[in-house]
């Protein structure tokens, strides 16, 4: 959905996903999970993109710590 100045692109993508999933949602709560839907939604993107091989940690132990001494 187009984001807008005023985030109601946002609103009106949160207000049809929990209609889909029938979720209740209380006025008390509604602006804190608005907000927590904007940051899954944006942690999910970053999720979506593979890694490229240099971002993985090789190297992050050191195998003789979980290996048999001989």
């Amino acid at each position: 959905m187009a984001e807008t100045l005023d985030g109601s692109g946002d609103i009106a993508e949160f207000d049809a996903f929990v209609a889909r999933a029938r979720l209740p949602v209380p006025e008390d709560r509604r602006e804190g999970l608005i907000a927590a839907f904007r940051e899954m939604r944006d942690m999910l993107e970053a999720l979506r993109h593979p890694l490229p091989p240099a971002a993985e940690p090789a190297g992050a132990f050191d195998v003789s710590s979980v290996t048999r001494r001989l």
